[in-house]
């Protein structure tokens, strides 16, 4: 089986490279309906050609007085499935099934006629044309800078700002090619001449018969083949050694051979029973649907019963006082902004305000202190640029495009300044609740699914019977009220012109949406946080910062809109007593505060060890049923009932299959380097995410192992270790240690030590309290795991108590020792 596995390897290998678009069909003798080990690696390597089985069906049939059974050996494996259809039927005269195999070619796969060129429009953006534009605008003096209100003071400063820019940094319009001309490589003159007479050698030989001819043919073919990868390479790597920005060029490569769809293109859409395809009228009625939509289905939901006051939580004794800003600070911000080429509609990007950052930074102090003072956020700044991304389903249906709302440099300076104060100030006084994990320094995605397992697990381990509801809200930041808001910041000390400030950047929010390049008319958005800013997310985190209040039966986890409850009990009555408590208790709070839940959405499991059976199907909630769920996703981890991680280890490895083969596509172009900046992207980071929960799996470690030697072309049979080592590659073992003991490291606040529980001199007093559990699986829940592998760490990494150095010193620990299993850590620091 070995053998052949081998070998179909190379065919695969062989077929992918020399062709686009391959068709396998045969008997391989492997049941593909089978789980055994030699499926599962049968599938992995099609898989991981970005192939997949077309036969999802039984092809043999065999019934006994006994027993029946089921099996296919038969496979018709394919990169282009949409473009085949297979059927399974029983001719019967077997007890074997037919198969037929139609090519589908429809008259959409054929390529319609295109212009060869578009319009593109772009400035001139030079440090020459920086320089000119910092003259010109230190040149103006601002006499009103004191005595203005804030918008008639920001607009006389953006109105000078890009009068300068237009005039330094002009437009410029260009036709920019369709066809693909400009990405052909230019091969040196040498290789031409080599294959000009590889042709002469090739005529020869279909003529004459002569070893040495047949000899030197097969030899300058192969150098041929291996210049193209070189000057390939090489022109790839000048490429982006020579831009001015390495990482989107490399990514941009990468992208194109992902065929990636970056074609934006609306052709037509459906809107009050209309079809449009003039992008002026698309545009148009992109805009009033996003601006009526949510105010319509929040009146469709509540009707008449909209509630007119929200709730709050007790108010807090302390106000918040708002300390004038410095220019110091602002220069600060400003060289903190990523560098993005996307622009809001005055088209300043990012790198023309750092450049010029000194020399404006006085003025946008200035304003941001009029602006808090005033308690008025900017006019100008409330305006933001729209553009659709189709999600999926229909594309003439307005309801499946995403919008991508951009706002000016300018406003996330100062929601920047603003955020950061009112952050410094609500973590000070601890006015956020520990269960929200979004949008907060400490916490995140992957500390919210520990939290989860580790609560899931304590109860599972007492014996008690555990329900979880993931509730999912509808587009709960476009339905925020800006009234409650006031309140709700009111209640949290956040006072005064401050808070109406935070109103006024609520208030009067518009925006324009941009069709195929035409730009509609301004629509007005009542209601809803505005996407892209800064300030967005955090409104929303402290609207509901409120909601634990009213859950008093379980235990809640938030990261922003994505609400889970876990609620427990020994007894089955008191258990559906308490989820009823629950789901009543949520519902009325989102009432209170118009926010609709998404019963579609909203999904129920119920957790158990693997060998006990579920004890719930469904249950009575409101005026419906909610049948319980075998799994389901949270914040990308799949979980399933049993807590088994099958799922997810399944997913993670389909990850990896897709990162080999973009690797394999991309080795003869790229360099080692970017080979591997691709795998981090694509394959570490899959592998890394939420790993404390699912632990290491031998299946992801073979594919990471598949996935180095192809990077650096090593034979199958060749040890990796060393190449880990020497490459500074984590095993997927080592991983799951470095996010582990980081996660015990940063949350050691909460753990108990042995000095906390007795006085005794002992060596161990300061190694953390590991309590029994009584089932095994509950020995590898976070906490109770990352305390066993802590306490075996050396005494001077356990005493660090900075973070980042910490993680660094852990590093190198594991770059020296190179971890396959965590059996090898243990052994090794049990004898160190």
């Amino acid at each position: 089986m070995h053998i052949f596995l081998s070998q179909f390897d190379k065919l695969l290998h062989l077929a992918a490279k020399n062709f686009k678009n391959v068709i396998i069909t045969g008997d391989l003798n492997i049941n593909q309906f089978s789980n055994d080990i030699n499926t599962m690696k049968l599938f992995d390597l099609i898989h991981s050609f970005k192939m997949v089985s077309l036969i999802t069906t039984p092809t043999r049939i065999f019934t006994n007085i006994n027993y029946t059974s089921s099996s296919s050996i038969d496979y018709v494996i394919s990169n282009v499935p949409h473009i085949l259809k297979t059927k399974n039927f029983d001719p019967g005269i077997s007890d074997h099934h037919c198969q037929t195999l139609e090519l589908v070619v429809a008259s959409c796969d054929i390529k319609e006629h295109t212009n060869d060129y578009y319009l593109h429009t772009y400035r001139i953006i030079k440090e020459r044309s920086l320089l000119d534009f910092k003259e010109r605008f230190a040149e103006f003096q601002f006499k009103e800078f004191n005595n203005s209100n804030v918008n008639r003071l920001f607009d006389k400063f953006l109105g000078t700002f890009l009068w300068c820019f237009d005039i330094a940094c002009p437009k410029r319009k260009r036709n920019i090619s369709n066809s693909n001309k400009g990405d052909r490589i230019p091969f040196s003159i040498d290789l031409y001449q080599k294959r000009k007479l590889l042709q002469n050698l090739n005529w020869l030989r279909k003529r004459i018969y002569d070893e040495n001819l047949i000899k030197r043919y097969q030899t300058l073919k192969r150098e041929i083949k291996h210049q193209i990868i070189l000057e390939k390479k090489n022109y790839y790597k000048n490429l982006i050694n020579n831009s001015s920005n390495k990482n989107k060029t490399s990514w941009n490569l990468v992208n194109k051979v992902k065929c990636k769809q970056t074609n934006t293109k609306i052709k037509e859409i459906n809107y009050k029973n209309k079809t449009l395809t003039c992008s002026n009228d698309m545009a148009a009625a992109f805009g009033q649907y996003l601006s009526t939509d949510i105010v319509n289905k929040i009146s469709d939901h509540f009707g008449s019963n909209l509630s007119k006051e929200c709730t709050i939580s007790e108010s807090a004794t302390q106000s918040m006082f708002f300390t004038s800003v410095s220019s110091d600070e602002v220069i600060e911000i400003i060289s903190s902004l990523p560098n993005k080429n996307s622009t809001g509609l005055d088209e300043v990007p990012v790198s023309a305000i750092k450049y010029c950052k000194e020399l404006i930074a006085p003025h946008i102090t200035n304003i941001i202190n009029v602006s808090i003072k005033e308690g008025q956020f900017p006019s100008a700044l409330k305006l933001a640029s729209v553009t659709l991304l189709h999600k999926k389903g229909d594309p003439s249906d307005v309801a499946n495009y995403r919008p991508i709302a951009v706002l000016s440099t300018f406003s996330k300076i100062i929601e920047k300044v603003v955020a950061k104060r009112v952050y410094s100030y609500l973590n000070k006084f601890q006015l956020i609740t520990n269960c929200q994990h979004g949008f907060r320094n400490g916490f995140s995605t992957e500390s919210s699914i520990a939290e989860y397992i580790q609560f899931v697990n304590s109860k599972l381990d007492v014996g008690e019977y555990v329900v979880s509801i993931f509730f999912d809200l509808t587009r709960a930041f476009d339905t925020v009220d800006k009234a409650f808001v006031s309140d709700k910041l009111y209640n949290l000390g956040i006072r005064g012109s401050i808070n109406n400030w935070f109103v006024s950047f609520l208030e009067e929010r518009r925006i324009m949406v941009r069709v195929n390049n035409v730009l509609s008319d301004e629509f007005k958005l009542d209601l809803g946080t505005p996407q892209g800013s800064v300030l967005g997310p955090f409104i929303f985190l402290l609207y509901i910062n409120d909601l634990p209040n009213f859950i008093t039966h379980g235990k809640l986890l938030i990261y922003a809109d994505d609400t889970c409850m876990i609620i427990s009990d020994p007894t089955k009555a008191n258990l559906i007593k308490k989820v009823n408590a629950c789901w009543s208790a949520f519902s009325n709070w989102c009432f209170r505060n118009h926010l609709i839940i998404n019963s579609a959405k909203t999904s129920i499991i119920e957790h158990h060890s693997i060998r006990k059976k579920p004890s719930f199907n469904q249950f009575s909630l409101g005026k419906g049923i909610v049948y319980t769920s075998t799994s389901v996703e949270f914040l990308g981890i799949t979980c399933d009932s049993g807590l088994s991680w099958d799922t997810h280890i399944n997913n993670v490895c389909n990850k990896l299959n897709k990162c080999y083969y973009l690797l394999t596509t991309l080795k003869s172009m790229l360099d080692t380097e970017t080979l591997l900046n691709v795998y981090y992207a694509y394959g570490y980071s899959a592998i890394a995410y939420g790993i404390i929960v699912w632990g290491q799996s031998r299946d992801v470690f073979v594919l990471q192992k598949r996935i180095v030697r192809l990077i650096f072309g090593l034979s199958g049979r060749t040890s990796c270790r060393e190449f880990f080592k020497s490459k500074k590659i984590l095993t997927v073992a080592s991983i799951y240690l470095l996010k582990l003991l980081c996660h015990i490291h940063l949350n050691k606040h909460n753990l108990l030590r042995n000095c906390d529980i007795h006085s005794y001199n002992t060596r161990h007093k300061t190694d953390f309290v590991n309590f029994k559990v009584k089932n095994s699986y509950c020995t590898k829940s976070p906490n109770h795991a990352g305390v066993n592998f802590f306490n075996k760490l050396p005494s001077d990494l356990k005493t660090i108590q900075n973070k980042f150095i910490f993680k660094r010193k852990l590093k190198t620990l594991l770059f020296n020792h190179c971890f396959y299993t965590v059996k090898e850590f243990l052994t090794l620091t049990a004898h160190p």
